[in-house]
């Protein structure tokens, strides 16, 4: 298998949901071979809040933190998943930083070669669209999740980014949220709160945690009925 065959596939790791998992095969084919190729190592800048460049990454594997104000994370994203792309439709200024909360291997497109792909291939663009659409209203959603209390909006998250990966052999599902102050940060919850509704669950057998920030829902009927 060619280097171009390998990083168009894809993998177990690539969240469901992703801007990678809804494109075909020929249009990944075409990302990977008009692509650059470059690792992250953990902590690293992705892409800075003062970057004026036209660029966007596709997360091939790892995990990211979006930073917003102050360096506060605002939002996680995964492989499979597209960062950057704002700068390239609007040709604005980046909304924040892109670090890399893991090791990171990231598939790096310019504004030159998106462009390239969206003239060929019109569903690229809808594809992109439908993110960024879903991207707002999980912003929307978290809005208005703010009178919530705290255990409700653990729940409500991890119901949401359950439903985006996939289950192991023992049909569990397993999602890494980075860390507890990870989570509470993204939530704008103390992080108290995060371990105290993560300890719940696990008293409810709904779900356990490792040291490696994974959360695993051994039940997602029942914790989306909680």
């Amino acid at each position: 298998m060619t280097t171009t065959q390998v990083l168009a596939s894809v993998t177990r790791e690539h969240r469901k949901g992703s801007f990678w998992r809804r494109l075909t095969e020929t249009e990944r084919t075409a990302f990977a071979t008009n692509a650059r190729f470059r690792c992250f190592a953990r902590g690293a800048e992705l892409i800075s809040a003062d970057d004026r460049t036209r660029w966007a990454a596709i997360i091939y594997s790892g995990r990211v933190r979006i930073l917003g104000e102050g360096g506060r994370a605002v939002a996680t994203r995964w492989a499979g998943d597209i960062v950057g792309e704002q700068a390239v439709i609007d040709a604005g200024a980046r909304p924040g930083a892109v670090v890399a909360d893991t090791k990171v291997r990231a598939i790096l497109l310019g504004k030159h070669e998106l462009d390239g792909l969206f003239a060929r291939y019109p569903h690229v663009v809808l594809t992109l669209c439908a993110v960024v659409s879903e991207r707002l209203r999980e912003a929307d959603e978290l809005l208005e999740s703010q009178a919530n209390d705290a255990f409700t909006r653990v729940v409500d998250s991890l119901v949401r980014l359950a439903e985006e990966f996939r289950g192991d052999e023992h049909g569990r599902l397993r999602i890494p949220i980075g860390s507890q102050s990870a989570l509470a940060e993204q939530l704008r919850l103390s992080r108290e709160s995060v371990v105290r509704a993560l300890r719940t669950l696990r008293a409810q057998r709904l779900i356990s945690t490792d040291r490696r920030g994974v959360v695993v829902v051994h039940d997602l009927a029942a914790l989306r009925a909680t």
